[in-house]
């Protein structure tokens, strides 16, 4: 269950964020996580795009839906994860100007800014609470159709991870992207000298 969530993850950041560095990809247990993505971005950021926002959403639900493809139905093991989408569902909505309206909740008088805070406004607003629900449902079927579409990759990357626990950086892209290995094991025999075998 572990290893299919956390290659659930994986798989939808491979897809729908190439330009992010996948770090690590454990099952080994950490802290309050049974399993865990570390993945970052290739260079400092210091604002992000709508759709990169969704893709971070996208990538949250890969561990849930991919839960829900093999098991047919999901584990506690999203709630973190919900908690972040929501989080950025919220600050699309209610702070970014990016789902329907352009007012900024976080200028309700007599609120600090923080993302909690934000968070409270946005559910306890009608509108602004449908509005996530709807950002958060349909980024949870971008990130089904993702996983229906490469069910052999986070297979092959499910098993890897049952068999080795962890995969840091590359050993998670040969899994991911076997024609990377390919291509170096071709150019290492274009290397060879001739006659040898």
């Amino acid at each position: 269950l572990i290893a299919t969530h956390e290659a659930g993850h994986a798989v939808v950041a491979h897809i729908v964020a190439p330009q992010r560095r996948l770090e690590v990809l454990t099952i080994i247990k950490r802290k309050d996580a049974l399993g865990l993505l570390a993945h970052n971005d290739t260079e400092d950021v210091y604002t992000r795009s709508r759709s990169e926002l969704l893709a971070l959403i996208q990538i949250a639900f890969g561990g849930m839906v991919a839960e829900e493809l093999f098991f047919g139905e999901t584990s506690t093991g999203p709630s973190s994860d919900l908690n972040y989408a929501t989080t950025v569902a919220a600050q699309m909505v209610g702070a970014a100007g990016m789902v329907g309206s352009l007012i900024n909740l976080s200028a309700v008088q007599g609120g600090a800014m923080s993302d909690t805070n934000l968070v409270g406004r946005v559910i306890a607003d009608g509108p602004s609470r449908e509005a996530v629900e709807r950002l958060l449902s349909e980024q949870k079927l971008v990130a089904r159709r993702v996983l229906e579409q490469h069910r052999g990759m986070l297979e092959n990357l499910r098993d890897a991870l049952l068999e080795r626990h962890e995969l840091v950086g590359t050993e998670i892209l040969e899994i991911l992207r076997p024609e990377v290995v390919d291509v170096r094991a071709a150019e290492r025999e274009q290397a060879r000298p001739t006659g040898q075998h």
